[in-house]
């Protein structure tokens, strides 16, 4: 959901943290690396939550990430605009996906409640 991991999947076809297995299935554990295989986007996970009666309270992040070019700190910037910019135009609801800890965040974390019935 960052800035960073939209960019580097549309100009690599990789997020961050995840590796391309299919050149050698056992490249990550031969060289003790760790990955992901797939990624689980927000809103999958969000309905995961809600179909096992969690409800997100608030999302946050472990810390900001921005990068240390002043190009790239500006097209990040430009990039998170756009991105809120087409979100709200098409009302598509925001459930925090716009604030700077997902925009901006290493890792985001997501706290979530049991449903009161």
């Amino acid at each position: 959901m960052s800035v960073d991991g939209r960019l580097r999947f549309m100009l690599t076809g990789y997020y961050p943290r995840f590796k391309p297995l299919m050149h050698n299935r056992g490249s990550l554990r031969a060289e003790g690396l760790q990955g992901h295989i797939s990624p689980i986007y927000f809103w999958q996970l969000k309905y995961f939550m809600e179909n096992k009666g969690l409800s997100v309270e608030r999302i946050d992040t472990n810390t900001i990430v921005f990068p240390q070019s002043t190009f790239k700190k500006y097209l990040h910037k430009v990039v998170a605009a756009v991105i809120r910019y087409t979100i709200r135009n098409r009302n598509f609801p925001d459930e925090g996906t716009l604030s700077d800890a997902m925009l901006f965040g290493d890792c985001i974390i997501i706290e979530a409640s049991k449903c009161r019935e």
